[in-house]
Formats: structure tokens, C-alpha cells, sequence
């Protein structure tokens, strides 16, 4: 029997979501805001990662986060907000994978190769991903927060394997 496979595809950012994958089924989408909210102790994080342990078993890791960057003409606080998000997120998974986390395949797709890949290109239309996760994960409640996270963890799936 092949070695399992976890995929944990990452939205960044606090209003994003990361998404678990066992062996191609989905088993578990985590809103950032729910977790981190504005609470700035440990605890959240420590959530975060205790969601990741209980749910990513596979053999072998995949790591997934979309290369997001911070947009141009925002403050720079807005920058620091966004870069400390993603650090939080990426401290967390590492943090619960411990040393599987050194041996984890780690791909950082750009927003337009994996929309390109995934025939969903927004053009700046949030409603363009949300209709087509909501399509493609129909017994789900697909939110802005979570199709882009749901889309990439589809795309590791079909294309990164």
C-alpha cells in the first residue's frame, strides 16, 4: 500500500482558511478569523496547530499556501498586519508538524497559476472563486473565506501530486 498523503493548502491571511486533505477526501476547513480573531496571546495559535495534529495523518506532507503578497499603495501597517498573519499561520503548521514539517514538500503558487490552472481567474471578482468552489464542494457552506483555500487544496490535488 502507498505511503498516505496530507495536503494542507493555505488562503493566507486573517481572512483566509486553511484546508486538510487525507488521501484526496477533505477533512477539515479552518477559518483564520475564527482561530486568530483579534487575540494576540498564544492561544489561538496553539489551537490552530492542535487542529492540524488531530487532522493531518498522512505518511507524507504537502504544504500548499498561496503566494500572496501585500498590495501595492497599502500602509505599512497593513503590510506588517498581513506579513505577521502569514508568519502565524506558517509558525502554526510548523509548530504541528514538528519534524515532519523538514521533510514536507512545500509548493507557494501564485494567485494566477493556480486560478489559471483551476479555469477560475478572478479579475479582481471574489464571487468568480466562491461560485466555483461552491460548484465543486456542493455539501458545503463555501464562503469568501473559504473558496480560495478549497480551490487550491483541488489544485494540489489534481496537478501537484
Amino acid at each position: 500500500m502507498p505511503p498516505s498523503l496530507t495536503i494542507i493548502a493555505v488562503d493566507p491571511g486573517r481572512n483566509g482558511a486553511t484546508v486538510i486533505r487525507n488521501d484526496g477526501h477533505l477533512e477539515l476547513v479552518i477559518k483564520h478569523l475564527e482561530v486568530f480573531a483579534s487575540n494576540e496571546s498564544l492561544s489561538p495559535l496553539a489551537t490552530y496547530a492542535e487542529l492540524i495534529v488531530k487532522h493531518a495523518y498522512g505518511d507524507r506532507v504537502m504544504i500548499v499556501r498561496e503566494a500572496a503578497s501585500s498590495r501595492r499603495g497599502n500602509s505599512s501597517k497593513s503590510t506588517w498586519s498581513f506579513a505577521y498573519g502569514i508568519g502565524r499561520v506558517d509558525a502554526a503548521i510548523e509548530l504541528a508538524l514538528g519534524s515532519r514539517a523538514v521533510c514536507a514538500l512545500q509548493y507557494l503558487p501564485t494567485p494566477k497559476t493556480w486560478m489559471t490552472a483551476m479555469d477560475c481567474l478572478t479579475g479582481g471578482d471574489k464571487n468568480i472563486t466562491k461560485t466555483k468552489a461552491a460548484a465543486m464542494f456542493p455539501s458545503l457552506k463555501v464562503t469568501h473565506a473559504t473558496a480560495d483555500a478549497l480551490l487550491i487544496s483541488e489544485y494540489a490535488e489534481r496537478f501537484l501530486k
